[in-house]
This record gives structure tokens, C-alpha cells and sequence, in this order.
């Protein structure tokens, strides 16, 4: 939630590569180089507001936000759980 609260308020994401957070991300972010103290300090210096790749990024950020509106989520598990229950 907190991926989508920042790109709702277009501030450019900084995100571990895992889990489902490149999906909620997509353009609007940039993958940690790591894990690591040094990779992750790396990947701070790097994600700056000075750069052209931070403004896409920020303008990035409202682009596609209501395929993660609570109503079409909320259809989604709806029709699933329909679906099981009819099969």
C-alpha cells in the first residue's frame, strides 16, 4: 500500500526488485542495485530529483493507478470466489 500511496501523491519509488512491488511500481520507480549497505547506498545516490530519469518517473506515477482502485479489486476476488463456488 505504501507503493501505491507514494505514486498517488507522485513521489518516485525507491523499491526492493521482489515480491509484487515491480508490478505495483512499473515505471513510476527504480530498483534497488541490492541488498547490500554499499548497493543500497549506491542505488540512493543514483535515485536523485536532478535527473531526467526522475522526473519520468515522477510523471510516471499517476499513470495506470485505478487498475489498483479498491472496486476493481474488490470485483476481481468477487468473481473469483463466485467462480469457486459454482465449480
Amino acid at each position: 500500500m505504501v507503493a501505491l500511496e507514494a505514486r498517488n501523491f507522485e513521489v518516485p519509488i525507491l523499491y526492493a526488485n521482489d515480491g509484487g512491488l515491480p508490478e505495483i511500481v512499473d515505471k513510476a520507480g527504480s530498483p534497488l542495485s541490492g541488498t547490500t549497505p554499499e548497493e543500497i547506498a549506491y542505488s540512493i545516490i543514483k535515485f536523485t530529483p536532478k535527473t531526467e530519469k526522475y522526473t519520468k518517473m515522477k510523471t510516471a506515477c499517476k499513470t495506470d493507478l485505478t487498475y489498483f482502485s479498491m472496486s476493481r479489486m474488490t470485483d476481481e476476488y468477487v468473481n473469483f470466489y463466485l467462480f469457486l463456488f459454482r465449480n
